[in-house]
């Protein structure tokens, strides 16, 4: 009977301690249920701040670009349809741009090149004849034609006409390295100080910090659609130029800085070389 008891006894306790594990698992668990709820309910809140926020900024952004429209877009009509009463002749500030064909099936050459002066007036444009056999006039993109050869200036003529018209000047563009290469300029006819592309240009690249494609700029900055088929070197050099004027003050800041900086590193270098110099000639002495 004692026995019995005993057992009893031993099994109640049993349960009872089986029952205090319950007991603090379904606490424990309770108290997690809280914890991720309130954890979940700071995130919606955070996430609600964060929409609102964006919202906000984009509402800001529209409210700006709508302030600035008018007065930017009558400037990018104008360099895309110059006034009549504009300065037609040569100014310090140009945009160029080169349409290409395939030659010997593998190159690039130069098959028209237009050149605006800073009002989006004509100075230059003219098909051009390159020196090695064409392989493909890439029309669909170029705008190129055979019959367009006819009446084209021979290579020679046009690179020397566009050189003594670029030369000096500050040269606005879209991708320029390639136009340069086919006209055949190279660091020492162009300085670096006098390029304005606006394919580098940090404000006019994605957010990786790559170079987006002329018409996506022009559509996104200039509110125009432009290439919707082949390529127009005189359009495309006045997109450019609206790119470049829509951003000219920030832009020519940005150089002058940068100039500045430069200078002032070349002046530490040679004072430096100087110290140098002087410090080792007073040694010998």
């Amino acid at each position: 009977m004692a026995e019995e008891v005993k057992r009893t006894i031993n099994v109640s306790r049993t349960s009872l301690e089986t029952l205090d594990v319950k007991g603090e698992n379904t606490k424990m668990l309770s108290l997690m249920n809280v914890v991720i709820k309130q954890r979940d309910a700071k995130q919606e809140i955070k996430r609600r701040d964060m929409k609102h926020k964006n919202k906000q900024e984009v509402k800001n952004e529209k409210q700006e670009h709508q302030q600035q429209q008018p007065q930017t877009q009558s400037l990018v009509d104008s360099v895309f349809r110059p006034r009549p009463e504009a300065f037609k002749g040569e100014t310090p500030i140009v945009a160029v741009d080169c349409e290409m064909v395939e030659v010997d099936r593998c190159s690039d050459a130069l098959a028209r090149v237009s050149i605006v002066n800073y009002n989006g007036q004509v100075l230059y444009d003219h098909y051009v004849r390159p020196e090695s056999r064409i392989t493909n006039f890439r029309t669909w993109v170029s705008g190129v034609h055979p019959h367009h050869m006819k009446d084209a200036k021979p290579f020679k003529l046009a690179k020397q006409e566009c050189h003594k018209l670029l030369k000096g000047k500050i040269i606005v563009g879209h991708a320029l390295t390639g136009d340069f290469r086919v006209l055949e300029l190279d660091e020492a006819f162009v300085a670096k100080e006098k390029v304005r592309d606006t394919s580098k240009y940090r404000k006019y690249q994605n957010d990786h910090g790559q170079a987006q494609s002329l018409k996506v700029l022009t559509e996104k900055f200039l509110l125009r659609k432009i290439q919707s088929g082949s390529h127009c070197s005189v359009t495309d050099a006045r997109a450019a130029l609206a790119l470049y004027r829509i951003s000219e003050q920030e832009w020519e800041n940005q150089v002058k800085q940068k100039s500045y900086t430069n200078v002032k590193r070349i002046v530490h270098q040679d004072i430096g070389k100087m110290a140098t110099f002087f410090g080792r000639k007073g040694t010998k002495m």
